[in-house]
């Protein structure tokens, strides 16, 4: 039998066997595809996904039961997934006044994919991953939970902490800017 969120938080919060497991059965999956929607890269995915749990379980006598579990748990990925873009992000504008010569990092490309990996699976896909990274924050969030997780704007606008109308306003534009993108890969994104 599986545990209402508020018994589960209390099982986690008092230690109680079983309830991490518990945990990462009911949302390894949503967790895992809002971090790999967001990085589009399985071993990034990966790093966000353990740092989530780990952040749960670290700051569960903090979650008031303001909202749903789930909420405060896609809000936490979202957290973490952003610091883990900016870490990625300076450790990539460093490396290029680095006095080392790493062959094995191409600058050119933060993620580490090599050109075979970026050919791999469909073209298309990765073009629109592309597309979805060069979106600005809050739309690419807004992308992420409403079509990689599969919530609806209620749940989405909980998430983000916004009103529905808001949502769905940074998802029109966030489809406007990724309809541009795909057609005209070099321009920039509008916010």
């Amino acid at each position: 039998m599986t545990p209402t969120d508020q018994v589960l938080t209390e099982q986690l919060r008092t230690g109680h066997p079983g309830a991490c497991e518990a945990l990462l059965r009911r949302f390894q999956d949503k967790v895992m595809r809002t971090a790999y929607g967001y990085t589009g890269n399985q071993s990034d995915a990966e790093d966000i996904f353990q740092d989530t749990f780990a952040e749960v379980i670290r700051s569960i006598g903090t979650f008031r039961g303001e909202s749903e579990l789930g909420t405060w748990i896609y809000r936490i990925t979202i957290r973490k997934a952003q610091e883990h873009h900016r870490r990625k992000q300076r450790k990539w504008m460093f490396s290029w006044f680095s006095d080392s010569e790493d062959e094995s990092a191409d600058p050119a490309d933060p993620d580490g994919h090599t050109p075979e990996s970026l050919y791999i699976g469909h073209e298309d896909l990765e073009n629109v991953r592309q597309a979805v990274n060069r979106l600005p924050d809050l739309q690419r969030q807004a992308i992420t939970l409403f079509y990689f997780n599969d919530l609806p704007y209620q749940e989405v606008a909980a998430v983000m902490e916004t009103s529905v109308s808001s949502v769905e306003s940074l998802l029109f534009r966030a489809r406007r800017n990724l309809k541009k993108t795909l057609e005209r890969p070099n321009e920039e994104v509008s916010v």
